[in-house]
């Protein structure tokens, strides 16, 4: 069966209350500390509480994306919160988590695979006003202690491992860039389906205690949806 077919409605309706409050999709293989409650190749579902939900996705493919983000919005999600990692250039070289304010998609490729029509609607939906950072305050308050929060852009490269000139230039125009692929489809795609509220992150690829940082950002989404 195809990963963007699994009924995830079906398999996790009976463990979890529906509708379901916030969904957490981390696009980094690294977790602990909660309970797992149904595992696939490259991705691992974990209940936080009875409303909250978090996939650990190991392989970013689109069929992964498109299938997660539709059963999700049939449970009735109420806020999506995408945690991701990349590339973070700012001038002080010291921001350790983004908090994304807009993304800049350079790399040539749309999640949204296919025509117009008037069933399926707008190929290419308005994503302005993408990503909610209402909790930048209380996210850099929680975390000040461990890392340094700050918002800022996510450019979308066609190669994150060979950066063109103009992706390399957009640091001379934002404050903080984060250069990533790991969430962008997430929230295109959750837009799409006409959900409001995205939260997405970036956490630096050289940081430290990536888990236990992953694990405190984790809890504070759980601790805000109470």
């Amino acid at each position: 069966m195809k990963l963007s077919h699994i009924n995830y409605y079906d398999l996790l309706s009976s463990k979890l209350k529906i509708p379901l409050d916030t969904v957490i999709i981390q696009a980094i293989p690294v977790t602990g500390g909660f309970e797992q409650i149904f595992s696939l190749p490259n991705i691992n579902v974990y209940k936080l509480k009875p409303k909250n939900l978090l996939f650990c996705v190991e392989v970013n493919e689109p069929q992964v994306q498109s299938g997660i983000i539709r059963n999700v919005v049939q449970m009735g999600v109420k806020r999506l919160v995408l945690i991701g990692s990349g590339n973070i250039v700012d001038s002080s070289d010291n921001t350790e988590i983004v908090l994304v304010e807009d993304h800049i998609n350079l790399s040539g490729t749309n999640p949204l695979i296919g025509i117009n029509s008037d069933k399926t609607g707008i190929v290419f939906p308005d994503i302005s006003n993408l990503y909610d950072i209402s909790c930048l305050k209380a996210l850099k308050s929680y975390l000040s202690s461990e890392v340094i929060l700050n918002k800022g852009i996510a450019l979308i490269p066609k190669n994150i491992n060979m950066l063109t000139e103009i992706e390399k230039k957009a640091k001379e125009v934002f404050p903080v860039i984060a250069y990533t692929k790991d969430i962008f489809p997430y929230a295109v795609l959750a837009r799409y389906t006409g959900l409001k509220k995205v939260i997405g992150t970036i956490l630096a690829r050289s940081l430290n205690n990536l888990e236990y940082t992953l694990y405190n950002l984790i809890k504070f989404f759980i601790k805000e949806s109470d």
